[in-house]
């Protein structure tokens, strides 16, 4: 055969080939669920993801560990088999709202954070059902040391579990009607730990929100007053003697500027506090930035009341105007007070105040990492 027929049989069966590929019913059959989560699982170097916030990686660190759960369980019936596919997709939406783009809308509402950890608490929920009894002893007590950190011990769900677990023996492990009523019970704990959890969230991102409306209502007010000195003579809270030839609306703002340093000084500390249970809405951040904005506004409250009756204090230099200045910014603490032990009582809520002590320190590995800001 001649090179040039040999040519036409290699592009002939090319051909064929590439037609193979692309027709649909000699296709390849698609991966199943389960192959596509092991391979996210064990780490397949995927697509470059742009959305790398430290709750979504939180969310897949604990879903690879869900899956890395259920992918253990053997000797499965079909009905169970049938649950393990379920509560695979259940980590397939976590994964999706995971990597889901996130708008401002969606931030507000915290819509992708709640619904990605909705789905891996479903999974963690139903999938006690699955475990075989010595791995269901475990989850039990797992269940159990998390709800003595978020329930207090009144509780009737955790007493029951309390009481079901010290009559199993280690060894052994739960067996004959100990199971069933021990599934139940763990099922139960877990459901109001999460729900616990989940309400702490959802009041720390109402306040989040709350503060961010309280912090942009305070820049639109600070703007005013500088747009409203411009336009007015006669200066508002100084007298013409130490403003001079100078604009006022200069002044007002040099004064305002200090009393956002002195609001930062104070505010420092707080930016640098994260609860050892932090969850997903960083409130420590919001609130420093809500008194560095109320600052500017306390230090031109603080130089009125010093220019009214019956004070009626005039300053002779710029030096002692900055000092003031500085003093009164660093006063917006009187004001922001209550927006502190607000975060304060909401960032402990998770953890009731009777084993608050006992807990002190110890991280719960199933909240969500701090929101991307």
């Amino acid at each position: 055969m001649s090179v040039a027929r040999l040519d036409q049989h290699r592009k002939r069966d090319g051909s064929h080939e590439t037609a193979d590929r692309d027709d649909p019913a000699v296709a390849k059959p698609p991966d199943s669920a389960p192959e596509r989560d092991a391979r996210r699982g064990l780490g397949e170097r995927r697509r470059a993801d742009k959305h790398s916030a430290a709750w979504r990686v939180g969310v897949q660190r604990r879903r690879i560990m869900l899956y890395d759960d259920l992918v253990r369980l053997n000797d499965l019936d079909p009905n169970q088999e049938a649950e393990r596919d379920r509560l695979l997709k259940l980590l397939s939406a976590a994964d999706k709202a995971a990597n889901a783009p996130v708008g401002l809308r969606k931030w507000w509402w915290g819509t992708e954070i709640e619904r990605a950890w909705a789905c891996l608490r479903e999974v963690e929920e139903r999938s006690v059902d699955l475990l075989e009894p010595p791995d269901l002893h475990t989850t039990a007590t797992d269940a159990s040391t998390r709800g003595s950190r978020h329930l207090p011990d009144r509780d009737p769900r955790l007493g029951h579990l309390k009481r079901l677990l010290e009559g199993v023996d280690p060894e052994v492990g739960p067996s004959g009607q100990q199971i069933p009523a021990l599934r139940s019970s763990t099922t139960q704990v877990l459901r109001r730990v999460h729900a616990v959890i989940d309400r702490a969230n959802q009041e720390a991102r109402y306040l989040r929100n709350r503060i961010i409306l309280a912090s942009t209502i305070g820049v639109i007010v600070g703007a005013f007053l500088v747009y409203l000195q411009s336009v007015i003579t006669e200066p508002l809270v100084f007298s013409e003697s130490l403003t001079g030839r100078d604009p006022a609306w200069q002044h007002l703002f040099a004064v305002m500027t200090l009393g956002a340093l002195g609001a930062l000084l104070i505010a420092i500390p707080k930016m640098t506090q994260t609860p050892a249970d932090f969850g997903p809405f960083n409130l420590p951040l919001q609130q420093s930035i809500l008194k560095i904005v109320v600052g500017p506004l306390t230090a031109v409250a603080g130089f009125a009341i010093l220019s009214d009756e019956p004070l009626n204090i005039s300053l002779p230099d710029w030096p002692s105007v900055a000092l003031f200045a500085i003093a009164f910014g660093a006063g917006q603490e009187v004001v922001t007070q209550y927006v502190d032990r607000r975060a304060a009582k909401v960032l402990t809520s998770a953890t009731p105040s009777d084993s608050r002590e006992s807990t002190q320190g110890r991280r719960h590995a199933d909240q969500p990492a701090p929101v991307d800001r």
